[in-house]
């Protein structure tokens, strides 16, 4: 089975840094096993991820051209046919809103025709 994927562009004013962004998205969605990985295919070459429902998160910094007000990328995947995203997708702008994060849903992410629904 393959895999679905959503892609978000965040900023949040209470976070320092990577880390502790990830922390709070974490805590905030009750996202379980988040772990720190490193990899060079990360900007600062680290990122975070961990289990939220049926789906796996991904959250590491953005280096995408031309959306620089929201530096903190959260990509979330699952298997296809499930309907577990559009679910998570829900609790994402619902939870990280009322927790006074910025996001926007990318459409199309890191492709010529992106585009960026603000919530």
């Amino acid at each position: 089975m393959g895999m679905q994927i959503i892609n978000f562009l965040c900023a949040d004013g209470q976070s320092r840094d990577l880390s502790d962004f990830a922390h709070r998205v974490f805590k905030t969605l009750d996202v379980t096993d988040g772990m720190e990985r490193d990899s060079s295919n990360y900007p600062e070459e680290k990122y975070f991820v961990g289990k939220i429902d049926a789906g796996r998160l991904m959250v590491a910094l953005s280096d995408v051209a031309g959306f620089d007000d929201l530096p903190y990328w959260l990509s979330v995947n699952t298997e296809t046919g499930s309907d577990a995203l559009a679910h998570i997708e829900m609790l994402i702008k619902k939870m990280l809103l009322t927790a006074g994060i910025r996001i926007a849903k990318i459409e199309n992410f890191d492709k010529k025709d992106m585009l960026r629904v603000d919530y």
